[in-house]
């Protein structure tokens, strides 16, 4: 399935204004010729429940809101199977939290450094929750790698953003078969409610301007796929 440039122009002005972008019916080679039309596709999950893991993204527990990697751009997922009971995505955009604060935890929130798994050469290992680029404000927020020893201040301005987040505005919606989400990774957070199907399974993409390289080599379901496709 080849991807119109009108599609493509429409995801681009759908994640610069409101951060994320959805399609229906669509197809794995569609969500690969979306994700590079953004960048580089530099790590690929299958993202299921699986019994044995303890990882938060593999349990059927609701997982609440959230930014990916540090240094991911966009994340996109492919809905294989969908959860018809539960599972619901939910996804918050984090500027709407930030102008709730006052000045002085917004700030503050620039000198809160939250860990990072290490996944890629010359991983940081940290990122700040608020930081800048190029005029622009970006996220990360990892809520469960938060240092419980970080300073007053910083542990202040923390908590008002995550009450901030909790009073914000948010769109809750069910991913159906075929669905593609392309999320803005550097704004929008994302999360889910719990899942009632354990057969539920998605494709999962973090997707880079510049590539990056993983320590570790992952599966990739569609390797084998041509790359001479480009958007028509």
């Amino acid at each position: 399935m080849l991807i119109s440039e009108k599609t493509v122009k429409d995801m681009r002005a759908q994640l610069q204004e409101r951060g994320w972008f959805h399609m229906q019916s669509a197809t794995g080679d569609a969500l690969f010729s979306l994700a590079e039309s953004l960048g580089s596709v530099v790590y690929e999950t299958d993202v299921s429940v699986r019994k044995e893991s303890r990882g938060m993204v593999t349990s059927d527990k609701a997982l609440d809101f959230h930014t990916d990697h540090s240094l991911v751009d966009y994340v996109a997922w492919f809905c294989i199977k969908p959860d018809d009971r539960g599972g619901d995505t939910i996804l918050a955009d984090a500027l709407d939290a930030f102008a709730l604060l006052n000045d002085d935890d917004r700030k503050t929130l620039e000198s809160v450094m939250l860990k990072e798994h290490v996944v890629f050469e010359n991983d940081p290992g940290a990122a700040p929750l608020v930081s800048k680029a190029n005029g622009m404000l970006k996220f990360y927020y990892s809520f469960w790698l938060a240092d419980k020893r970080m300073p007053p201040d910083c542990r202040r301005a923390f908590d008002a953003f995550r009450r901030a987040l909790a009073g914000a505005p948010f769109h809750r919606f069910k991913l159906r078969r075929n669905d593609i989400l392309v999320v803005d990774n550097s704004r929008i957070l994302h999360g889910r409610m719990s899942i009632k199907d354990p057969s539920r399974r998605l494709r999962r993409l973090w997707i880079c301007s510049t590539p990056l390289h993983p320590i570790n080599e992952v599966h990739h379901e569609y390797a084998n796929r041509s790359k001479s496709s480009k958007p028509a």
